[in-house]
């Protein structure tokens, strides 16, 4: 796995964001045949129906015929929310890690680089402690993937077993 304080955005990121925040993601499967795809059943879906695999497979046999349905295979996988792209995603995070740090005051802002990249900051900072302890900060281009990686910096004990 990658340092956190430099993930990109993406589902590696919102993945270990979600976990933080305890959502178990939207698990789907669909159907494949040599790397097309065909179908999308939601098993778990937050704003619709729910579908089953077993739905899928009934769609398969309806569209392409029991005997065809051989040549596809289900593959499952988890969808997260996508907290380092979309702000007000984002945002629940500092919401709930604000709950976490309580006593700490939370900033994001933008500033301008030496060569003229704009940079976001965010994190959170205890009230008149300057020392690292007193901070989980982290940097990016969005506002979105700093929130994310400062959550991320809060929230998971150093590889060395101290506590943040």
């Amino acid at each position: 796995m990658r340092e956190t304080a430099t993930m990109d955005a993406g589902r590696e990121l919102d993945a270990l964001v979600a976990k933080l925040m305890d959502d178990e993601g939207e698990e789907y499967a669909f159907a494949s045949n040599d790397g097309g795809q065909s179908g999308c059943a939601f098993t778990n879906r937050r704003d619709g129906p729910w579908y089953t695999v077993q739905s899928l497979e009934d769609w398969l046999a309806q569209k392409h015929g029991r005997n065809q349905m051989l040549d596809y295979k289900i593959i499952r996988k988890v969808r997260y929310r996508r907290y380092s792209t979309d702000i007000a995603a984002a945002w629940t995070v500092v919401e709930k890690v604000g709950f976490l740090w309580h006593g700490f005051k939370f900033l994001v802002c933008c500033y301008q680089e030496h060569d003229m990249r704009l940079v976001w900051e965010a994190g959170w900072y205890e009230w008149g402690n300057e020392g690292p302890e007193g901070r989980a900060t982290a940097v990016a281009d969005t506002p979105a993937i700093a929130i994310c990686r400062a959550a991320l910096a809060a929230l998971t004990p150093p590889p060395d077993g101290g506590g943040a």
